[in-house]
């Protein structure tokens, strides 16, 4: 049982530990790395996300050790009247610790951010199959409006 949760902006020592959340699933397994040798991309990534006035990165922090974390961005547009809109990314939490509420404590916190800033709504993407994570966002009144789609580009 998790009693006692803080939510904070994460440092680079987290990294190490969302890598691996961020890994802990089929999808994930097939596009992370946990290997230390190879951590230096997220690692600069990290440290462009802390550098942009506009994101965070989120974790869920119980007895010390991180077990949860998110991103979330604020994108400013000029659909809607020019409103800002939140993104929120990679949502994850230690998998013996799901049902506990600690997704809907991150996923609260990036939105009260999120508002903080000014955006006036908040979106995310999930995939297609993904229905426990759907389920999970509708119980936090996200509604599913768009259809997504990705390319891949080369660099």
């Amino acid at each position: 049982m998790v009693t006692d949760i803080e939510i904070r902006s994460a440092v680079r020592a987290d990294l190490p530990v969302i890598v691996a959340l961020l890994r802990d699933d089929e999808f994930g397994r097939a596009r992370e790395t946990i290997d230390p040798e190879d951590l230096e991309p997220y690692s600069a990534a990290f440290l462009e996300i802390q550098r942009d006035l506009n994101s965070d990165v989120l974790v869920a922090v119980a007895d010390g050790a991180v077990v949860g974390c998110l991103q979330i961005t604020c994108i400013p547009g000029l659909s809607y009247q020019g409103v800002r809109r939140g993104l929120i990314e990679d949502v994850r939490v230690a998998r013996h610790l799901r049902g506990y509420g600690i997704g809907k404590r991150l996923v609260t916190a990036a939105e009260r951010h999120a508002q903080s800033v000014g955006c006036a709504l908040l979106e995310l993407f999930v995939h297609q199959e993904r229905t426990e994570a759907q389920s999970f966002y509708e119980s936090l009144a996200f509604e599913g409006h768009h259809r997504g789609y990705r390319k891949s580009l080369t660099f």
